[in-house]
Formats: C-alpha cells, sequence, structure tokens
C-alpha cells in the first residue's frame, strides 16, 4: 500500500526497537500463562509485532515445551495481510515452529466487526499499534460503536476499547499509541471505561515526537491487565528507544499519578501531595479560569482589528503575541503581527471581560520552546473599562489579590517544576485549562 493510502488510514509501521520492546514486555505478561496461550493483533500491517514476538519467545526460550501459540493477526488491508501471512510462516518453517505456533488471519474493520463471536474476553494478550485518526461525530467507526456506548474521537482510542472486551480477565494489553488518551476532556468518557477495568503496570514515555517517519506525534508505549486492582506503576522516561541515554524509571503509588474522578493520569516526580501549603491551581478561592473569548475568524471582521488606537472606546485585544519569553506583556506593540485593539462596534458585549489584573497564558507552545508556559499578568489601563482576550490563550482573572500575589503565582508557573509537572500531565504542546487547573502551587 502506497504512504499515502497508510496516512488515510492512519496507519504507521511499528519501528523495529519499538516492537521489541513491546516483544520484551509481552514475554513478562505471558510468562505465567497456561499451555495453550492466545494471542491477538489487530492492525497487524507487515506483522512486525507479531514477528518479533515470536522470534525474542524462541531466541530467549521464553516458551514452554508443554506450550503452544494461537495467534490472531486482522487487518482492513488485504495486501498487507497477506505480506504479513507470508513473513509470519516463513519464520515458523525456517525455525521449524510450526507445530507449536497457530497462525489465523482475518481481513477485517475491526471497529465495525465488533463484537465478533467468540472474541470476548479470549485473549490472554493483546499486542497492537493501532491507526491514529480523529474521527468526527459523523464517521462510521465512531457511529457504529455508539451503538455500544463506546465511541470516541480516535481510531486508536476505539481499537484499545474494543481491544479491552476481547481480552480474558488477568490478561495482558500492550500498545502503542499517542499518549493523549492520558489526559483532557476529550477521552474522559474512554478512560472511565477503560481504566474501571484495566490498570497500567508499566508505562514508556517517549519525548521524542519522531518515533515515527511520517508522523509528529509524542507516543507512549502501555503495558495494561485487566484487573482493577491498581498495583504501583513503572514509569520509564526517555527520548526514544533508540537514544536511552537519558533513560529514568520510577515505581509510582496510583494514588499519585491517577485522579479517580476521570481517570487523567500524572506520570512524572511531583512534590509531595501532603504538602500542607500545596493547592491545585484551580482551587484557588477569588480567581477565574477560562480561555479567551474572542474567535478572531468567528467574531471579528478583517477591519476589527486595529493597530493604533483611533478612538477613546476601543477595547484593548491580547493576544500571543503580545507575551514574551521574560513572563513580560509587550503591549500595545509598536509592529504587532495582528493588532492591539478592537473597534468598539465590531465585537459583541458578551466576549469582552471587565477586571483590573489578569494572569495570561499562551494555549499553545512549540516543541522548541524551553518552557511549555509562556505567561504573564496584564494590568487593565482602565478598569472600568472591558478587556478582549483571543482565544488562543488561557485567562485567568483575580478578585481581592494582590499584585504581589499575582507575581508570585507566575513566577511558580514560569519555574522549572511547573514545567515538568506539566510536562508530566500531557504529552501535548497544548496547554488546555483542566490541565492548567491541576498544576500544583504553594498556596500562600
Amino acid at each position: 500500500m502506497a504512504i499515502q493510502e497508510h496516512k488515510k488510514l492512519g496507519q504507521y509501521l511499528t519501528p523495529a526497537a519499538y516492537a521489541k520492546c513491546i516483544s520484551k514486555e509481552a514475554m513478562r505478561a505471558i510468562a505465567n500463562s497456561s499451555e495453550v496461550i492466545h494471542v491477538l493483533d489487530p492492525g497487524t500491517g507487515n506483522g512486525q509485532l507479531i514477528y518479533y514476538l515470536l522470534d525474542s519467545l524462541n531466541t530467549q526460550g521464553r516458551l514452554k515445551p508443554s506450550q503452544k501459540l494461537d495467534i490472531v493477526i486482522c487487518d482492513i488491508d488485504g495486501g498487507e495481510l497477506i505480506h504479513a501471512v507470508t513473513r509470519l510462516h516463513n519464520w515458523l518453517v525456517v525455525h521449524k515452529m510450526r507445530e507449536r505456533v497457530c497462525i489465523s488471519s482475518f481481513q477485517l474493520d475491526f471497529i465495525k466487526s465488533f463484537p465478533i463471536n467468540g472474541w470476548t474476553e479470549k485473549f490472554d494478550l493483546i499486542v497492537m499499534n493501532p491507526p491514529y485518526r480523529r474521527l468526527s461525530n459523523s464517521d462510521e467507526s465512531k457511529l457504529y460503536l455508539n451503538n455500544f456506548n463506546m465511541a470516541s474521537d480516535n481510531l486508536y482510542s476505539e481499537f484499545l476499547d474494543v481491544g479491552r472486551k476481547y481480552l480474558k480477565k488477568k490478561g495482558f494489553l500492550i500498545s502503542l499509541t499517542p499518549r493523549s488518551f492520558l489526559n483532557g476532556v476529550y477521552f474522559t468518557k474512554f478512560r472511565i471505561r477503560f481504566f474501571k477495568e484495566m490498570a497500567i503496570r508499566r508505562i514508556y514515555l517517549f519525548s521524542s515526537r519522531k518515533i515515527f517517519e511520517s508522523a509528529l506525534q509524542e507516543v507512549t508505549l502501555m503495558v495494561a491487565c485487566k484487573d482493577n486492582h491498581w498495583e504501583p506503576v513503572s514509569v520509564v522516561q526517555l527520548r526514544s528507544i533508540e537514544d536511552p541515554i537519558k533513560e529514568n524509571e520510577t515505581i509510582i503509588s496510583p494514588k499519585l499519578i491517577v485522579d479517580k474522578n476521570d481517570f487523567s493520569f500524572l506520570l512524572a516526580k511531583r512534590r509531595p501531595q501532603e504538602c500542607k501549603n500545596e493547592i491545585q491551581l484551580g482551587k484557588i478561592k477569588d480567581i477565574e479560569m477560562h480561555t479567551g473569548k474572542v474567535v478572531q475568524f468567528r467574531d471579528l471582521t478583517e477591519d476589527a482589528i486595529l493597530i493604533q488606537k483611533t478612538g477613546e472606546r476601543d477595547i484593548p485585544f491580547i493576544l500571543p503575541e503580545h507575551l514574551d519569553e521574560r513572563g513580560k506583556i509587550d503591549w500595545p506593540k509598536i509592529y504587532p503581527k495582528k493588532g492591539n485593539y478592537i473597534r468598539k462596534d465590531a465585537i459583541r458585549e458578551s466576549k469582552l471581560i471587565y477586571g483590573q489584573m489578569f494572569l495570561v497564558i499562551s494555549r499553545f507552545s512549540t516543541v522548541e520552546q524551553h518552557r511549555r508556559i509562556k505567561a504573564a499578568i496584564f494590568l487593565n489601563p482602565n478598569p472600568k473599562e472591558p478587556i478582549a482576550f483571543d482565544n488562543k490563550l488561557n485567562v485567568i482573572e483575580f478578585h481581592n489579590k494582590s499584585f504581589f500575589y499575582a507575581k508570585k503565582l507566575l513566577n511558580q508557573l514560569l519555574s522549572k517544576e511547573t514545567d515538568v509537572f506539566i510536562r508530566g500531565l500531557s504529552g501535548s504542546t497544548q496547554i488546555n485549562i483542566n490541565d492548567l487547573r491541576k498544576v500544583l502551587v504553594q498556596n500562600f
């Protein structure tokens, strides 16, 4: 299949180093399995995951003389499936393993074929590098799984959800996916379903966004057991499998990393939660947190944004470009890309905010940024007049708080500790308002 067709389907070939890592984890998972080990790879592609699993089991002698493997591979693309079957059967012939390994193949749409008769809670081990593709509300896969209350916003999370149904109790699911499902409101329903039955035993966090040749994506390798009993989680943080120099492994209590309200995860070292003076940002009294209200393409005409103030009632318009790396507001700018003001008659009143002091945080960052958070304090030059904030900003409004308080809070948000926290909270370069509410700060 052509590369463009793979991209259209959201398919990305598993690099050999990551397939080997999955096989290593798979051998641990099936160490105490029964005589017949049932294995599923639901998006096999060229058979990479199963190939390296077989190779590892053979070279390291992990398959007991009495054990046999019953392997099922699936793919939506018939050509890829034929290639995988040929590759794997050739391996079995060369290594004289045909008596101990049975491989069945199915060309199917893994999502729209659910549920497959006889597969529910059948498999001891599921390995997958599922396709990644955002799903609109009209997408056929999403509409289909909605019939089972399992619809999700990305194809990879739907693969995980269906895989959960096919896994035996105490069975293991090992996956290579984007890490976006670990946090954020879009995956909340999925997380609640998935982690009520599944518990992470070990997870790899890769900081490199170049794991796949044709996709920029921060990914995670998750080892999860179908067991609602959570044990301490092994968290491995490294740049990539090929660059393990900075590898850091920690064992963390699930109480410190799992929010049982929405099953979001914080997979990073953090200050002790029992600290009496520590509080989540969203729980501080006398502040309001929200995103900026002005969506430019929807709320403003081209001539609504002004560089210079032309009338007494023109409204200050704060955009990400007004924030600098030093924690300062550069407004009004002499040469802005967009502008500094909005004409009073060009914006609805509901899009405006009244107040004296605001802490403004950019919602978006780049991979190259030294810190994920770019923030600054904005003081309204005329508190009786409104301010407009662009939707690409997160805004904290202060009520009955001093400038000294706001400055201390800003310094904490720009600290190294908060940067580590926010990177551990989400692999995304976007700083969404719900993640921001969870940031731990000193309650002074």
